[in-house]
């Protein structure tokens, strides 16, 4: 929604209805930056979360992403901390299940299972919701028949 501001702005600006500064000193940036980052998807999968790990209150969390990122920035960061999470759940998968030492070390699956199991158990814990426990699970199950699979 912070790109129908800027798409304000530049209508006015198209029509005569003034120099940017004076729309810039009535646009205020730090409320579009504090509304951005109050909506429901920033509280809930970044701001919330990183205050509860580092026990740092919500409000100066803002605070300091406010200084430190433009808008520009600002606007990117859920699609990145998606990204994040979804490497960093991909990297516990691979420490969880031991995958590297099953495929490097002992050859017992290949990269492509590896890469296979991987990504069907991010993508149901990311995008179908599935407890984390369960998916580990299920995955534990696939590794277990690629291993049978081999032994027989």
């Amino acid at each position: 929604m912070a790109g129908a501001g800027w798409i304000c702005i530049s209508l006015v600006l198209r029509m005569g209805g003034g120099d940017m500064k004076s729309i810039a000193k009535s646009y205020d940036l730090t409320e579009m930056k504090r509304w951005k980052l109050k909506s429901y998807r920033y509280q809930k999968d970044v701001i919330e979360p990183l205050a509860k790990l580092y026990k740092i209150p919500k409000e100066k969390l803002e605070n300091c992403i406010m200084e430190k990122l433009d808008m520009a920035g600002l606007m990117g960061i859920h699609s990145r901390a998606e990204q994040n999470w979804s490497a960093c759940l991909e990297k516990k998968v691979d420490l969880d299940l031991r995958l590297t030492l099953l495929c490097d070390a002992l050859n017992l699956i290949s990269e492509e299972d590896v890469a296979e199991i991987t990504k069907d158990l991010v993508e149901s814990v990311v995008w179908s919701g599935k407890p984390y426990e369960k998916a580990l699970e299920a995955a534990k199950d696939v590794v277990r028949e690629r291993i049978r699979g081999i032994l027989k």
